[in-house]
C-alpha cells in the first residue's frame, strides 16, 4: 500500500499538472461549462442590472412621486387652459385637487376655488413669488408662500387672500420647485364649504393640528424620505425673493 502510494506522488510530482503546463494550458482544463443568464430585457446600466437582481430596493424621492401620481395618489397639477410652460411642479392630495379641480358651481365656493386653481397655475408657471421667510414674523396679504414652524418640518403655506374668505394651502418640498400640498383650511372664518375649522392664530390647536396632519400625510406619502430642506430661500424656490 505504502509503495503504491508512493509510486503515485513520485507521477504527480513529475507530471506537468505538478509543473505548471495544466494552469497555463487552459485547454486541459475538465469541461464545467458556465451557467449562462439569460436576459429579456438586457440592462443598460449599473442601476438596471442591480435591480435585476434585486440589489437595489430603493426609489428616488422623485421615481417615488412619480408612482404615487401614477396610482392617483396625488394628482399633477397641469394648466386648464394649455400653452403655458411648467416652469414648477404642484402635486395636489385628493382633498386639494377636488377643490381646484373644474366644474365648480356658480357659487362663492366656485369662484374662490377658481381662484386658487389660479394661484397654482401662477406657482406652476414659475411666476415670481414672494415669501414669508421669519415664521415668528406677521405674514402680509402680499405674501404668497410663507415658512411655518417648527423650522425642522420643513413645511410651508400658499397663502390665498382674496377674494375672502382667505385660504391655506400646507405643502412640503419633495424636491426643489416641486411642491407636495396635504390640506386646505380657512384662514380665519368658517367656511361652509370646507370640512376644516379655521387656523386664526399661529399658535391655535387648530394650526398645531394641521401641521400635525400635514407631517402624518408625507410619512405615508414617503415613509422614507424627509421634505426636501435647506437654509434660504434659494433652495427651495426660484424666481422667488423674501418680502
Amino acid at each position: 500500500m505504502r509503495r503504491t502510494m508512493s509510486r503515485k506522488c513520485g507521477q504527480f510530482l513529475s507530471s506537468k499538472f505538478h509543473r505548471g503546463a495544466f494552469w497555463r494550458d487552459r485547454n486541459s482544463w475538465p469541461a464545467h461549462p458556465r451557467p449562462r443568464i439569460s436576459f429579456k430585457h438586457r440592462p443598460k446600466t449599473v442601476r438596471e442590472s442591480l435591480a435585476l437582481w434585486g440589489l437595489l430596493t430603493y426609489m428616488s424621492i422623485r421615481e417615488l412621486w412619480q408612482k404615487r401620481v401614477q396610482d392617483e395618489e396625488l394628482f399633477k397639477l397641469e394648466f386648464l387652459i394649455p400653452g403655458r410652460s411648467e416652469k414648477r411642479t404642484v402635486l395636489l392630495s385628493p382633498e386639494v385637487n377636488r377643490l381646484v379641480s373644474p366644474p365648480w358651481p356658480d357659487t362663492e365656493m366656485g369662484i374662490r376655488c377658481a381662484q386658487l386653481r389660479a394661484e397654482m397655475e401662477d406657482i406652476l408657471a414659475g411666476e415670481r413669488l414672494v415669501v414669508s421667510w421669519a415664521p415668528a414674523g406677521k405674514a402680509r396679504d402680499y405674501h404668497q408662500i410663507a415658512r411655518l414652524e417648527p423650522l425642522e418640518d420643513n413645511i410651508f403655506d400658499i397663502r390665498s387672500v382674496e377674494p375672502p374668505p382667505a385660504l391655506r394651502v400646507l405643502f412640503h418640498f419633495a424636491e426643489k420647485d416641486v411642491l407636495v400640498t396635504h390640506l386646505c383650511s380657512p384662514r380665519s372664518v368658517p367656511v361652509y364649504w370646507l370640512d376644516r375649522v379655521p387656523l386664526l392664530d399661529r399658535r391655535s390647536k387648530a394650526w398645531r393640528k394641521a401641521i400635525a396632519e400635514s407631517n402624518a400625510n408625507w410619512s405615508v406619502l414617503f415613509p422614507h424620505y424627509s421634505p426636501h430642506s435647506g437654509t434660504q430661500i434659494d433652495d427651495f424656490l426660484s424666481n422667488a425673493v423674501l418680502g
